[in-house]
Protein backbone atom coordinates (compact mmCIF):
# COMPACT_ATOMS: atom_id res chain seq x y z
CA UNK A 1 0.00 0.00 0.00
CA UNK A 2 1.67 3.14 -0.99
CA UNK A 3 2.04 5.94 1.50
CA UNK A 4 -0.55 7.74 -0.08
CA UNK A 5 -3.30 5.32 0.27
CA UNK A 6 -2.01 5.48 3.88
CA UNK A 7 -2.54 8.79 4.53
CA UNK A 8 -5.56 9.21 2.70
CA UNK A 9 -7.44 6.31 4.79
CA UNK A 10 -5.71 7.95 8.40
CA UNK A 11 -7.47 11.02 7.12
CA UNK A 12 -10.80 9.76 6.44
CA UNK A 13 -10.38 7.94 9.95
CA UNK A 14 -9.70 11.09 11.26
CA UNK A 15 -12.84 12.96 9.96
CA UNK A 16 -14.80 10.50 11.02
CA UNK A 17 -13.60 10.27 14.47
CA UNK A 18 -13.76 14.07 14.75
CA UNK A 19 -17.83 14.09 13.31
CA UNK A 20 -18.22 11.22 16.23
CA UNK A 21 -17.33 13.25 19.09
CA UNK A 22 -18.56 16.18 17.44
CA UNK A 23 -22.60 13.99 17.67
CA UNK A 24 -21.25 12.89 21.23
CA UNK A 25 -20.98 16.15 22.32
CA UNK A 26 -23.88 17.93 20.65
CA UNK A 27 -25.99 15.13 22.09
CA UNK A 28 -24.47 16.32 25.16
CA UNK A 29 -25.30 19.67 25.23
CA UNK A 30 -28.90 19.15 23.90
CA UNK A 31 -28.95 17.24 26.97
CA UNK A 32 -27.62 19.59 29.55
CA UNK A 33 -29.99 22.28 27.60
CA UNK A 34 -33.03 20.31 28.12
CA UNK A 35 -32.22 20.11 31.92
CA UNK A 36 -31.58 23.37 32.40
CA UNK A 37 -35.08 24.48 30.98
CA UNK A 38 -36.77 21.96 32.48
CA UNK A 39 -35.01 23.25 36.28
CA UNK A 40 -35.77 26.72 35.36
CA UNK A 41 -39.35 25.99 34.43
CA UNK A 42 -39.69 24.31 38.01
CA UNK A 43 -38.13 27.26 39.45
CA UNK A 44 -40.56 29.79 37.85
CA UNK A 45 -43.40 28.10 38.55
CA UNK A 46 -42.49 27.69 41.96
CA UNK A 47 -41.64 31.51 42.41
CA UNK A 48 -45.30 32.13 40.89
CA UNK A 49 -47.00 29.80 44.22
CA UNK A 50 -47.58 26.74 42.72
CA UNK A 51 -48.01 24.17 44.95
CA UNK A 52 -45.83 21.05 45.54
CA UNK A 53 -47.83 18.66 43.86
CA UNK A 54 -48.45 20.85 40.64
CA UNK A 55 -45.01 21.07 40.32
CA UNK A 56 -44.34 17.19 40.95
CA UNK A 57 -47.24 16.40 38.32
CA UNK A 58 -45.03 18.75 35.89
CA UNK A 59 -42.05 17.38 36.50
CA UNK A 60 -43.22 14.28 35.71
CA UNK A 61 -44.38 14.78 32.28
CA UNK A 62 -41.01 15.53 31.41
CA UNK A 63 -39.37 12.19 32.72
CA UNK A 64 -39.70 9.03 30.18
CA UNK A 65 -42.97 6.70 30.81
CA UNK A 66 -43.03 3.14 30.29
CA UNK A 67 -45.79 0.76 29.81
CA UNK A 68 -46.22 -1.34 32.58
CA UNK A 69 -49.26 -0.67 34.95
CA UNK A 70 -48.95 -0.24 38.53
CA UNK A 71 -49.08 -3.37 40.89
CA UNK A 72 -51.24 -3.09 43.52
CA UNK A 73 -48.84 -4.92 46.33
CA UNK A 74 -51.04 -4.39 49.49
CA UNK A 75 -54.65 -2.72 50.01
CA UNK A 76 -57.18 -2.30 52.86
CA UNK A 77 -59.96 -0.50 53.99
CA UNK A 78 -59.85 0.40 57.75
CA UNK A 79 -62.46 1.89 59.88
CA UNK A 80 -62.07 5.61 61.39
CA UNK A 81 -63.09 4.37 64.61
CA UNK A 82 -60.14 2.26 64.84
CA UNK A 83 -57.41 2.41 61.86
CA UNK A 84 -55.57 -0.62 63.16
CA UNK A 85 -58.52 -3.07 61.95
CA UNK A 86 -60.14 -3.85 58.81
CA UNK A 87 -63.19 -3.02 58.18
CA UNK A 88 -65.50 -6.01 58.13
CA UNK A 89 -68.89 -7.86 59.69
CA UNK A 90 -67.01 -8.44 62.50
CA UNK A 91 -65.44 -4.71 63.07
CA UNK A 92 -67.71 -2.59 61.18
CA UNK A 93 -67.72 0.85 60.82
CA UNK A 94 -70.06 2.66 62.13
CA UNK A 95 -72.26 5.73 60.41
CA UNK A 96 -70.95 8.45 62.18
CA UNK A 97 -67.50 8.01 60.90
CA UNK A 98 -65.72 7.45 57.91
CA UNK A 99 -63.41 4.62 56.19
CA UNK A 100 -59.92 4.94 55.05
CA UNK A 101 -58.79 3.21 51.83
CA UNK A 102 -55.00 2.61 52.32
CA UNK A 103 -53.03 1.39 48.71
CA UNK A 104 -48.92 0.16 48.31
CA UNK A 105 -48.01 0.25 44.97
CA UNK A 106 -44.72 -0.93 42.61
CA UNK A 107 -44.20 -0.39 38.97
CA UNK A 108 -41.68 -1.31 36.57
CA UNK A 109 -41.37 1.86 35.28
CA UNK A 110 -39.68 3.70 37.60
CA UNK A 111 -39.88 7.00 36.24
CA UNK A 112 -43.65 7.09 36.23
CA UNK A 113 -45.69 9.22 39.11
CA UNK A 114 -49.60 7.67 40.51
CA UNK A 115 -52.29 8.39 42.58
CA UNK A 116 -55.52 6.42 43.02
CA UNK A 117 -59.19 6.57 42.95
CA UNK A 118 -62.01 4.64 44.92
CA UNK A 119 -65.14 3.67 43.23
CA UNK A 120 -68.37 2.51 44.65
CA UNK A 121 -68.86 -1.67 43.32
CA UNK A 122 -66.83 -4.42 42.01
CA UNK A 123 -67.12 -3.21 38.51
CA UNK A 124 -63.86 -2.83 37.14
CA UNK A 125 -65.58 -0.48 34.44
CA UNK A 126 -63.94 2.96 34.45
CA UNK A 127 -62.68 5.53 31.43
CA UNK A 128 -59.26 7.58 32.18
CA UNK A 129 -57.57 9.71 29.69
CA UNK A 130 -55.37 12.80 29.66
CA UNK A 131 -56.71 16.74 28.75
CA UNK A 132 -54.43 17.28 25.40
CA UNK A 133 -54.34 20.75 25.62
CA UNK A 134 -53.00 20.61 29.40
CA UNK A 135 -50.43 18.72 30.72
CA UNK A 136 -51.22 19.02 34.57
CA UNK A 137 -54.66 17.46 33.98
CA UNK A 138 -56.16 14.26 33.35
CA UNK A 139 -60.41 13.12 33.62
CA UNK A 140 -61.07 9.69 35.51
CA UNK A 141 -64.59 8.38 35.92
CA UNK A 142 -65.46 5.38 37.70
CA UNK A 143 -68.18 4.41 34.63
CA UNK A 144 -71.33 5.67 36.51
CA UNK A 145 -70.51 4.20 39.56
CA UNK A 146 -70.53 6.34 43.00
CA UNK A 147 -66.49 7.92 43.43
CA UNK A 148 -65.86 7.34 47.19
CA UNK A 149 -62.50 8.90 47.66
CA UNK A 150 -58.99 9.80 45.94
CA UNK A 151 -55.68 10.86 46.68
CA UNK A 152 -54.72 13.53 44.41
CA UNK A 153 -55.98 15.78 41.57
CA UNK A 154 -52.30 15.45 39.79
CA UNK A 155 -49.55 12.52 40.15
CA UNK A 156 -47.10 12.59 42.80
CA UNK A 157 -44.44 9.98 44.18
CA UNK A 158 -46.02 9.49 47.22
CA UNK A 159 -46.64 5.60 48.12
CA UNK A 160 -48.44 4.30 50.40
CA UNK A 161 -51.27 6.67 49.55
CA UNK A 162 -54.85 6.71 51.15
CA UNK A 163 -58.12 8.52 51.29
CA UNK A 164 -61.04 8.67 53.30
CA UNK A 165 -64.99 8.75 52.64
CA UNK A 166 -67.53 9.61 55.35
CA UNK A 167 -70.36 6.58 55.24
CA UNK A 168 -73.06 8.79 56.62
CA UNK A 169 -76.05 7.05 55.22
CA UNK A 170 -74.59 4.08 54.21
CA UNK A 171 -76.61 0.54 55.07
CA UNK A 172 -75.96 -2.05 57.26
CA UNK A 173 -74.29 -4.52 54.94
CA UNK A 174 -71.10 -5.37 53.44
CA UNK A 175 -70.12 -3.07 50.57
CA UNK A 176 -67.67 -3.29 47.00
CA UNK A 177 -64.94 -1.24 46.58
CA UNK A 178 -62.73 -0.67 43.64
CA UNK A 179 -58.96 0.69 43.90
CA UNK A 180 -57.71 2.14 40.44
CA UNK A 181 -53.73 3.49 40.76
CA UNK A 182 -53.38 5.28 37.44
CA UNK A 183 -49.64 6.85 36.06
CA UNK A 184 -48.74 9.43 34.18
CA UNK A 185 -48.02 6.95 31.29
CA UNK A 186 -51.80 6.66 31.29
CA UNK A 187 -51.57 3.01 32.37
CA UNK A 188 -54.02 1.72 35.47
CA UNK A 189 -53.86 -0.80 37.94
CA UNK A 190 -57.21 -2.20 39.56
CA UNK A 191 -58.46 -4.43 42.05
CA UNK A 192 -61.59 -4.66 44.31
CA UNK A 193 -62.40 -5.33 48.14
CA UNK A 194 -65.31 -5.11 50.39
CA UNK A 195 -65.96 -3.09 53.68
CA UNK A 196 -68.83 -3.37 56.08
CA UNK A 197 -70.64 -0.71 57.48
CA UNK A 198 -73.22 -0.39 60.63
CA UNK A 199 -75.49 1.92 61.81
CA UNK A 200 -77.23 2.05 65.36
CA UNK A 201 -80.82 1.33 65.87
CA UNK A 202 -83.04 4.07 65.92
CA UNK A 203 -85.66 4.91 68.21
CA UNK A 204 -89.24 5.56 66.64
CA UNK A 205 -91.76 6.02 69.49
CA UNK A 206 -91.75 5.80 73.13
CA UNK A 207 -94.24 4.73 75.49
CA UNK A 208 -94.23 5.90 78.93
CA UNK A 209 -96.72 3.72 81.65
CA UNK A 210 -97.35 4.22 84.76
CA UNK A 211 -97.21 0.58 86.54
Amino acid sequence: MSNASVKSKSDFDDIVGAEDDIESRRRKLENNIYKVVIVLCVMGLASAGMTSQTLQSIVSWFSPSGGHNATIVAYRATSGNNLTFNSTQERPTFNNTFVRFNVTYADEDLSDWHTFYVCNGSSGNYSFDMVPSDIMRYNFSCGGRLMMCNYSKFFTTDNPQYCDYNIVGAGNQTQNYSVFVIDSAKKVGHVSGSWAGDRPPSIINIFLSKL
